[in-house]
């Protein structure tokens, strides 16, 4: 390690006695990245608490849990700070809201809490808590309305600012669906079809698109989304069969409209055309639809709302373009797209198409399997049947197994044959632009699937609502799964009840396990979660909920994922932690070890694991016994004994059995900790890491053997460090003070001013150099001015100062010496004791 000139002063001032100077020192190594890790773990354990935050805030790491748990204990308001900041629970942060301390009380209101704990936090005596609450965007209309009313005019401004910034930027999902409940659900609507008018306002495209396509939709409804200015909302009601024939005219004539053949097959499907023919094209009306254009009809089948019967009777003769368009409709009847399948085997079109249908029977997959030449569309089946997949499981082309190993219909002994295929897992490796990471093959199966779901539901229509609680319940299905994920996941205040409870029977599995993990889902929604089919919503219950009782149920779930979660969750009890050290896998044990909750004994049994990776946790947790410690420090992996030494908890045996380890990091933490005995520090002084002979300087315990040694190091900041010690003896001081580095000789002058007795050493010694020897003129000590008035090397500076002393000792030594300057000897001329004046005077002459 390279050190500069000022580095090696903030170096040396770690061991400054001031606690300001020490903790700016750490500041600037850490803002310049020369705080290393044995240095932070010396500074940790600081006497003074500014020392021990600017220590823990250098430290880029993830606290661990039982290190959370180590600040919230704390006396010191500014590590409990730390603490808090590092908190995710709902529970331990309703706890930190009633702390005394204002700084820890400001970091839970920064943190986007629950709307109860940012009610509480609004009617904060602290000015600063009040208005960290007023600056989250996120927090409820009633909150605001609060501070709004606040006897501070910072807080109140800063309240009306963000409500007006949320008025004027209300694009939030859950914030509009939020206020469009409020309005349906607060009676403000009225009926169901009052109910249904609000759904005009829906700010994002994709819920007025889907909402546009319901055939209950109110014809003045329709009428007005008619001249919506994005084009998919206006396709979207010229497709609806419940749009008027008179708005179906008026999209026709648009010119920037969706394609009119969307409205003219609409309008061709009508029994009453008759009467408004003179309005639309000539000869697009026929008495039997199949004389409609291809064109229409393509349209016509790709309608979801067309009658099975008609689409039936379009497949009858349909081409291969209007054939792939009933292929892809989810209302075609199963009977319809077997015959689709038997006409039109050889399109790869009218393939994928069937293959895309969930509605598509085993007889269509086995037509489109024994023509042989579809094999990537049936791999991607949303309903083949599995011997289709095992016999594609084996095919020649990439993507065709990679779709097979995707497919959730594939048995698990088909996919358990590409779980290590690189190749099936990641067909792109290694190609420009390509991810560097490779997700395991069960997490791209999970994903695949929610993606299919999320289609499924995406293009599901929504059922025709009764009543304004119907509605409402409506316009939340009618969002896109993104968007209910979103909403979900979002700290943006609904109406918890009616929202979460739709949310909680959702068919998206990513929908219900993001309300599993938001922080306005109750113990009570949570609970029924827990008993979720899918394996993911019940993990993300396991890891967020508040319940013990759902936790101890979680974690005898069958799912290792569930179990696993369980270990994550921080109100796990050790009973808990216990239960699950015999079912989670060997890689989740070190997050047991690693659990604040862990008790000496289940740490002790984790001691012996066969895992490295536990034993390490184990060796970093504070609360592991010292017998078990004192064996891991013996540990054969450099991680364990490493974790050992930076332990607060490890005893000075355990320390000093790791003085001679071979890894420079081990021995750099046993320097830096301060119960390394004084033996194993004089063995340390002898290394020649810049590090360790730095912590051996700064270190509280070294012996006087280990800092002379020290002292006669060729590098500044170490002996800088230990002209700051204060155990250091006075005799080294002597020698500091005649260093050649000027800051050793500026920080050894510094704290000889708390010695007089060695002051008066260096002062009588002739070979401490001239600027110290000047410094010491001014020494309040009479001993330390009257040896250096003796000194035949004090400079002429200091010789003059000494003739102008108050002391008439000083005067009548400097008066007697030879060699006194005339400047000094015109000052004793006059001095008020005779027999001094007369001297001078004679001398003079």
């Amino acid at each position: 390690m390279s050190v500069g000139v000022s580095e090696a002063d903030d170096f040396a001032l770690l061991g400054h006695r001031d606690a300001a100077t020490r903790a700016a020192a750490a500041k600037s190594l850490a803002k310049r990245r020369r705080l290393s890790p044995a240095l932070a773990v010396f500074l940790r354990a600081d006497r003074d608490v500014k020392v021990r935050v600017a220590a823990e805030r250098s430290l880029t790491r993830t606290l661990e849990g039982h290190e959370v748990a180590r600040l919230l204990r704390s006396d010191e308001p500014e590590e409990r700070v730390l603490g808090a900041d590092a908190v995710l629970d709902i529970g331990t942060l309703t706890a930190l809201a009633r702390d005394p301390s204002p700084l820890v009380r400001e970091v839970v209101a920064q943190g986007s809490p629950p709307v109860d704990l940012l009610m509480a936090l609004a009617h904060d005596s602290s000015d600063d808590v009040r208005l960290a609450v007023a600056r989250d965007f996120r927090s409820a209309r009633e909150v605001y309305e609060i501070l709004e009313r606040d006897q501070t005019e910072r807080v109140r401004e800063e309240a009306l600012r963000r409500r007006n910034w949320r008025l004027e930027h209300n694009d939030d999902i859950a914030a509009a669906l939020g206020l469009n409940l409020h309005r349906i659900l607060s009676g403000e609507s009225g009926s169901a079809r009052g109910a249904l008018t609000v759904m005009i306002s829906a700010p994002h495209t994709s819920l007025r698109v889907r909402l546009a396509r319901q055939p209950w939709i109110p014809a003045e409804t329709l009428a007005q989304w008619a001249h919506d200015v994005e084009p998919a909302v206006v396709e979207a009601v010229a497709g609806n069969p419940s749009t008027p024939v008179s708005v179906l005219a008026l999209i026709m004539e648009s010119r920037w409209g969706p394609d009119p053949r969307i409205a003219m097959a609409n309008v061709a499907m009508r029994a009453d055309v008759r009467e408004t023919a003179w309005r639309f094209p000539q000869g697009i009306f026929r008495d039997d639809v199949l004389d409609l254009p291809s064109e229409l009809l393509e349209v016509i089948g790709t309608n979801p709302l067309t009658l099975p019967r008609t689409l039936a009777r379009i497949a009858e003769h349909a081409g291969d373009t209007v054939a792939a368009a009933l292929a892809r409709n989810p209302s075609t009847p199963s009977s319809t797209l077997e015959w689709i399948a038997k006409c039109h085997a050889d399109s790869t079109e009218v393939a994928r198409a069937l293959a895309s249908n969930p509605r598509s029977s085993a007889l269509v997959y086995g037509v489109l399997h024994a023509t042989r030449n579809h094999a990537r569309a049936l791999a991607g089946g949303r309903s083949a049947p599995s011997d289709v997949l095992v016999a594609l499981a084996d095919h020649e082309d990439l993507m065709v197994r990679r779709s097979v190993a995707l497919n959730p219909r594939t048995p698990d002994a088909v996919v358990e044959r590409f779980v290590d295929d690189i190749e099936v897992r990641a067909p792109y490796l290694g190609a420009p632009g390509a991810p560097t990471f490779v997700e395991p093959l069960s997490w791209q199966r999970r994903g695949h699937a929610e993606r299919l779901i999320a289609e499924d539901c995406d293009a599901a229509m929504l059922p025709e609502p009764r009543s304004a609680l119907e509605v409402a319940g409506v316009l939340v299905r009618a969002h896109a799964t993104s968007e209910k994920v979103h909403v979900a996941s979002s700290t943006v205040p609904l109406e918890p009840t009616f929202v979460e409870g739709i949310l909680v029977r959702d068919e998206a599995p990513q929908v219900r396990r993001s309300l599993a993990g938001s922080v306005y889902a109750s113990d009570r929604q949570r609970s029924r979660l827990a008993d979720d089919s899918d394996e993911s919503v019940r993990a993300s219950v396991a890891r967020y909920t508040c319940d013990a009782s759902v936790l101890e149920r979680l974690a005898r779930d069958p799912s290792a994922q569930v179990r696993g979660e369980c270990v994550h969750n921080p109100i796990a009890a050790t009973g808990v932690l216990r239960a699950l050290v015999a079912r989670v896998p060997n890689h989740e044990l070190a997050y047991i070890a690693q659990h604040s909750e862990a008790s000496a004994d289940l740490l002790a049994d984790l001691a012996g694991s066969g895992s490295s990776h536990t034993r390490e946790a184990v060796a970093a947790n504070g609360r592991t016994p010292v017998y078990s410690l004192d064996a891991l420090a013996k540990a054969p992996e450099v991680e364990v004994r490493r974790a050992v030494a930076g332990n607060s908890s490890a005893s000075p045996e355990a320390l000093a059995t790791m003085v001679a380890d071979r890894s420079d990091d081990v021995r750099r933490l046993v320097a830096a900790h301060r119960s390394t005995p004084g033996a194993a520090l004089e063995t340390l002084s002898l290394e020649s890491d810049f590090e360790i002979c730095l912590l051996v300087a700064l270190h509280p315990r070294s012996t006087p053997g280990a800092l002379k040694r020290l002292s006669r190091d060729g590098r500044a900041a170490i002996r800088q460090a230990v002209a700051l010690h204060p155990s250091a003896p006075e005799v080294l001081w002597t020698d500091l003070v005649r260093d050649a580095d000027a800051g050793v000789r500026e920080l050894a002058r510094r704290h000889m001013r708390s010695s007089p007795t060695e002051r008066r050493r260096v002062a009588a010694d002739e070979s401490t150099p001239a600027d110290t020897l000047a410094a010491l003129a001014a020494d309040s000590a009479v001993a330390v001015r009257e040896a250096l008035a003796s000194n035949r090397r004090t400079p002429v500076d200091a010789l003059v100062t000494l003739s102008k002393d108050a002391d008439q000792g000083v005067r009548g030594l400097l008066g007697g010496r030879s060699g006194l300057p005339r400047a000094a000897l015109e000052h004793l001329a006059h001095d008020p004791v005779w027999r001094i004046r007369r001297a001078a005077r004679k001398r003079l002459r």
